[in-house]
């Protein structure tokens, strides 16, 4: 998907006794992944995935929940706890929409400063 064109590039069938983590790596082989950035929900937050995609000189937003708990943990803690000097190079994007009778606000919230940490602790 490209989300600056709204429109489907390729999509892979995914054979049957397997599911999407046994297709992406290779699925991602084959994309040119230079200067982009690769979005994943839950299911991804894989360290294999994420060293991929720096490897092919790409970028990644994966989301991080509880299916990679001690990262979870950290993240939270980072984010709400960090100094104020590291703080500074913290970027937030925050946006609310309304839809199916509801009000859902998406927080992204991005730093540098923990690169290493990451590379340490999600591999």
């Amino acid at each position: 998907m490209v989300h600056s064109l709204g429109a489907m590039v390729q999509s892979q069938a995914i054979p049957a006794r397997t599911n999407e983590l046994g297709v992406i790596q290779s699925f991602l082989e084959k994309v040119i992944l230079t200067g982009r950035v690769v979005s994943f929900d839950t299911l991804y937050t894989h360290p294999d995935l994420a060293q991929l995609i720096v490897d092919r000189k790409g970028h990644y937003l994966i989301r991080v929940k509880a299916n990679q708990l001690h990262l979870l943990q950290a993240l939270e803690t980072w984010f709400k706890d960090a100094s104020p000097f590291l703080q500074r190079d913290t970027r937030i994007y925050s946006t609310t929409t309304k839809g199916h009778g509801r009000l859902v606000q998406y927080t992204l919230r991005a730093t540098e400063a923990l690169n290493h940490y990451v590379q340490q602790e999600f591999h």
